[in-house]
């Protein structure tokens, strides 16, 4: 995939003589799709509206899919403890890469997955921005794997219906979460409440937002 770029300040009118003066020409930015040679092209052009206005020069530069990231980064990552929470490419090629770890993050992970799409890439052709951080402790879980990371960690979980459980991750598996909630209930014959607890199994597709619970005690 290529992007066509035009610069507007390169661009002024052109006399019947084939001269050019010093009127300023007025001109639009618009994107388009064109297929060429079977290939993508993304397209940025600057519209000419004054008759006679025509650009001096323009430069392309290869377009930066998420396809392409996410299979380098498998091929490479694909055996490893270290996993992608998010991959997000912009059409300017802007890449931004969430990264975990099955063993805990660290910053030497985060550089390592830097260097290697810095290396798989080239600025001379494709002009990328790259930014490669951690999953937040603090933000929702995206993937599976977040799941069975953090078994054995206190979690809040709300489901797509309202109801919340905060308890204790015990398992997860491809399909659900396993939360252990231990709470005070009133049991039958008793005057006062007891501690209780009781094994949710609660599908993914039902969970609206899972976090970790962060306790400093």
């Amino acid at each position: 995939m290529v992007a066509l770029v035009f610069h507007s300040e390169l661009f002024r009118p052109k006399r019947p003589d084939g001269g050019r003066n010093g009127s300023k020409c007025v001109v639009e930015e618009r994107g388009c799709i064109a297929h060429r040679m079977n290939s993508l092209y993304l397209q940025r052009r600057m519209d000419v509206f004054v008759e006679g206005c025509e650009p001096l020069f323009l430069f392309t530069y290869k377009m930066i899919t998420k396809t392409q990231v996410v299979e380098l980064l498998t091929a490479e990552f694909g055996e490893t403890p270290l996993f992608f929470v998010d991959i997000d490419v912009t059409g300017a090629n802007d890449i931004r890469v969430l990264v975990d770890n099955d063993n805990g993050i660290s910053i030497s992970d985060c550089v390592t997955v830097s260097r290697f799409l810095e290396s798989s890439f080239d600025r001379e052709t494709e002009d990328f921005s790259l930014q490669v951080m951690s999953a937040g402790a603090d933000q929702p879980f995206k993937v599976t794997r977040q799941y069975v990371k953090n078994v054995g960690r206190q979690v809040a979980v709300k489901l797509l219906d309202g109801e919340n459980f905060t308890g204790e991750l015990v398992a997860a598996n491809a399909d659900e979460a396993h939360v252990k909630v231990r709470e005070k209930r009133r049991v039958e014959g008793r005057k006062s409440k007891e501690w209780v607890e009781e094994i949710f199994a609660l599908p993914y597709e039902n969970i609206k937002e899972t976090k970790v619970i962060i306790s400093f005690k």
